[in-house]
């Protein structure tokens, strides 16, 4: 493989990698917003195997683990951002006004996470599937 056959698949790799951020970052806002957080990991699913079928017909395979390291990468770091962390619940359960409201708000944001968290487990396990599938075939 020449120089220009590599910096082409390099560009390539960070297109993608570009357009399936943009397409979970995108997923996790119309569920969130419009509160159909149940269907964001059957979206993700089909989404995870439509971007394996791209990644192996752009021939892709190279970057397969740094494909993954991105993705883990993301996950953690989303998964960080969108903790709360227990002296913050405590603060705001204890405000006065908030009471059995505040749970139930909580309990709302406990699912959420949840279910987005799965989504995008759902959906890495749906892109190394079809992945291996399609590159074995």
């Amino acid at each position: 493989m020449g120089w220009s056959t590599t910096l082409q698949l390099t560009f390539v790799f960070v297109g993608f990698v570009a357009f399936t951020f943009v397409l979970l970052r995108l997923t996790f806002d119309i569920t969130t917003r419009q509160q159909m957080t149940m269907l964001a990991p059957p979206a993700m699913t089909i989404i995870g195997v439509i971007a394996g079928f791209i990644f192996v017909r752009f021939k892709l395979h190279d970057f397969f683990v740094w494909y993954m390291l991105f993705f883990a990468i993301i996950f953690f770091a989303w998964r960080r951002k969108s903790g709360l962390e227990e002296a913050r619940l405590r603060l705001e359960r204890e405000a006065p006004g908030i009471g059995e409201a505040g749970d139930e708000v909580l309990k709302e944001y406990r699912l959420t996470r949840q279910l987005l968290s799965l989504g995008l487990l759902v959906y890495g396990l749906a892109f190394v599937a079809s992945t291996y599938y399609l590159i074995l075939k």
